[in-house]
């Protein structure tokens, strides 16, 4: 059996972003339902015809040669000749099909993020939560609905390449090998939970990368082998976008991507990269669930900011961020020793009533220390921003949703600002009134 090539792979990943993929129940009928005929058996495809449903990055152009492609390769002599939809799944965010050769080779498919809140949610959470509720459903699809199948090959781009990885090290006795393209890494509780697993699964792993992708640096790569593509599209949307790696990839004659002696990334992806991973790792050293409640917050934002799909969307997103906000301030009150006193309780003079309030006074510093900081990093993040715009200037969804968050968080650091400074009058005050207690008692 020949298997799947990279190649293959790549051009059914560029494929399952479009909704078609999901809805028709082969590929025929896909291809079908956007070429144009000439009556003797032959398909022709225009970006005009994909002016509604490009996606993922991709220009009606690129939309329309990616139906090329698969046009070509699954005609009469074309090395997916034959292809058919055995299974499929599109539901909690997760979009997957089943494929199959004549030959009875299989594989699965995995989308990647999609534009859905709870999507976003989930690659947030995958920072610090061992196993995903995302991951949870692409496992059960490969056990069960494809429980029939053996010797699987996986792969997917961006969130579907790690779900693709994921299966790959939970499912491993049904699948024989993985290919993810700018897929992310897994954070350090699950290497060390699945520890054995990785081991057994790393060898069969292997990742292909835009060599200016800014995905496929976040966590821990589990890949035995990493492959860069040379990405000419400059771009921050065309940097992670599959139809680059299918444009600018150079395959070989079996349609494997070429291998590189070096690391070819980008200098600046590998200085995002030790940033990105200083502050996850910060982030995970605190105690408890504190990494968890901080990942549901910044979740909750992301997803929020990038959603695309508002109709299908049953969430009540600001909801979700006042409630995650709330764990957060719940968390940070108990670590810090804050507690609200008990209905009706009131406290008088105590000898260890200066301790206590040096002790707020050292909060005090650390939260506006804090608000600086991050007043800071807003300037940057505005900074780049500005920068991004200059690329991505079409996009103005994303423009506006960025507004919109910026503008919350200015808020809030303007409450941040006030409750420093109100906690600061309050130790003033309570200072004052002990000297005056302490000056009465000594009359």
């Amino acid at each position: 059996m020949a298997g799947f090539s990279e190649e293959e792979l790549l051009l059914l990943n560029n494929y399952i972003y479009f909704d078609c993929a999901a809805k028709c129940p082969s590929i025929e009928e896909a291809l079908n339902a956007y070429g144009k005929s000439d009556g003797a058996g032959n398909r022709s495809y225009s970006g005009e015809d994909f002016r509604a449903v490009a996606c993922a990055g991709m220009s009606e152009e690129d939309a329309a040669d990616v139906f090329r492609r698969l046009d070509q390769a699954t005609a009469a002599g074309g090395s997916l000749e034959g292809l058919t939809i055995e299974r499929v799944l599109d539901e909690g965010g997760v979009r997957a099909i089943c494929v199959k050769k004549p030959d009875g080779e299989a594989a699965v498919i995995f989308r990647g993020t999609g534009g859905t809140y709870e999507a976003w949610l989930d690659n947030v959470r995958g920072e610090f939560v061992v196993d995903t509720h995302m991951q949870k459903i692409a496992s059960d699809f490969i056990r069960y609905d494809c429980g029939a199948y053996t010797d699987l090959t996986v792969s997917g781009h961006s969130k579907g390449g790690n779900l693709a990885q994921f299966v790959t090290v939970v499912c491993g006795q049904q699948i024989a090998s993985c290919v993810s393209f700018d897929g992310q890494g897994f954070n350090r509780e699950f290497l060390q939970e699945h520890a054995e697993e990785i081991a057994t699964a790393k060898e069969k792993i292997r990742s292909v990368c835009a060599n200016n992708d800014y995905v496929n640096i976040l966590l821990n790569s589990i890949a035995g082998e990493t492959v860069y593509i040379r990405n000419k599209d400059r771009s921050p949307v065309g940097a992670h976008c599959s139809y680059s790696l299918l444009k600018y990839g150079q395959f070989d004659e079996e349609g494997n991507a070429r291998r590189y002696k070096l690391n070819i990334q980008t200098p600046f992806i590998k200085a995002m990269k030790t940033v990105v991973d200083g502050i996850v790792g910060a982030v995970g050293l605190l105690p408890d669930n504190g990494n968890e409640r901080i990942s549901e917050l910044l979740g909750s934002i992301v997803a929020t900011a990038f959603c695309c799909e508002r109709e299908t969307n049953k969430v009540d997103e600001w909801q979700e961020i006042k409630d995650s906000a709330l764990s957060v301030y719940s968390y940070a009150k108990e670590r810090l020793g804050i507690y609200d006193p008990d209905e009706g309780a009131v406290r008088l003079n105590a000898p260890n009533i200066h301790e206590d309030f040096d002790r707020l006074d050292c909060v005090i510093s650390q939260l506006e220390d804090i608000r600086q900081r991050i007043a800071s990093g807003m300037e940057s993040v505005s900074s780049i921003r500005e920068e991004l715009n200059r690329d991505i200037i079409a996009d103005l969804y994303l423009s506006a949703s960025i507004d919109r968050v910026s503008e919350r968080m200015d808020k809030n650091l303007a409450g941040l600002h006030n409750t420093t400074n109100g906690l600061y009058d309050i130790t003033v005050l309570y200072r004052r009134n002990e000297e005056e207690l302490a000056g009465l008692a000594g009359m």
